[in-house]
């Protein structure tokens, strides 16, 4: 494709942003806009002449299932249409300041949290809920089909090759357009897909942003989450779920997927939350009368300490006191 200057008489080329398979993508100015707003275009280049035609279904495809969503965690569709002199198909869409994908964000710096992970999923399933109740899949969630602004705020881009159902007729060539390392086992086979598939791919999504990984094909994605170290066995519970080599087996919508990591986080949160000792002598000659300690020695008590409590430890609170407990053993 030649060099591009303008779109369709209004949208003036800036810079460009990337290329895909079937697109690139520029950084324009609308010039119909009062305000001359910054805008993303994305031009279809030309396919190979023996499937012209899908040129066309894959442009349509992809703006009908842009043009009906609305909502704020989904990249938002302006315009779209023909380019008479250009001779090619084109959609317009919102520019967001500031914003790199989600591979962007974690393969320069930013090394998440546990609990950052969950509040970017939770955010994801809030779309995914919207666009299901749309009977629209994605179908190629990944980590550069997400972008993250400057204040961390969470939009889904890329519904292009996603589909209707009960208006998708493209042939063998609609499964073509997904990122391996994030596709559900029945996508990669060329088998029916439903809902769930979305809710695997995200599952690696999170794998990516806990290990700056992208998951393995050829390892059960519920192998590699399990792992991971650092995440808890309630979250680990709930992307496993949600990374089932069964869709029946997966969470049945995005909505109860969300309120199981919730409730896995809250849970996580109440086991790792920090209790503060004080080691009075009232505690450590109470140690030594339960014969827990050998003298009322406070450099003892403080070493048994730290070794019955090294496991698992939880904290009940009764009145003003509370009963600690850890290998079971109660110091109260």
């Amino acid at each position: 494709m030649t060099q591009i200057k303008w779109v369709n008489s209004r949208y003036e080329i800036i810079a460009p942003i990337g290329s895909g398979s079937s697109s690139r993508i520029y950084k324009a100015i609308d010039h119909k806009d009062p305000e001359e707003n910054v805008v993303v275009v994305k031009i279809l280049t030309q396919l190979p002449e023996s499937k012209p035609e899908y040129l066309r279904e894959f442009f349509e495809r992809e703006v009908r299932s842009l043009s009906s969503l609305n909502h704020p965690r989904i990249i938002r569709l302006l315009d779209s249409g023909f380019d008479d002199e250009n001779n090619f198909l084109f959609i317009v869409l919102e520019f967001i300041e500031r914003a790199a994908t989600l591979r962007e964000r974690v393969n320069k710096a930013w090394s998440p949290e546990t609990n950052d992970v969950v509040d970017v999923l939770i955010d994801l399933l809030d779309s995914l809920s919207y666009s299901h109740q749309s009977y629209i899949i994605h179908r190629d969630l990944n980590p550069s089909n997400i972008l993250i602004d400057g204040t961390g705020n969470i939009k889904v881009i890329d519904f292009g090759v996603s589909k209707i159902l009960g208006t998708l007729h493209a042939g063998e060539t609609v499964g073509d357009f997904y990122t391996r390392a994030y596709a559900s086992p029945e996508q990669i086979a060329y088998k029916d897909i439903d809902f769930s598939t979305d809710l695997y791919s995200l599952a690696g999504v999170a794998y990516f942003m806990l290990t700056k990984k992208d998951p393995n094909p050829s390892i059960p994605l519920e192998v590699q989450i399990r792992g991971i170290e650092k995440l808890s066995q309630e979250i680990a519970n709930v992307l496993c779920r949600m990374a089932d080599p069964d869709p029946s087996e997966r969470f049945e919508s995005a909505l109860q997927a969300s309120l199981a990591l919730r409730s896995a986080k809250n849970q996580a949160d109440a086991k790792s939350q920090w209790v503060f000792l004080k080691l009075t002598q009232k505690a450590i000659v109470n140690l030594y009368e339960q014969a827990i300690i050998k003298s009322q020695d406070a450099n003892e008590a403080k070493t048994v300490i730290q070794k019955l409590l090294s496991g698992e430890v939880f904290v009940v609170r009764e009145d003003d006191a509370y009963d600690i407990i850890g290998d079971g053993v109660s110091i109260i």
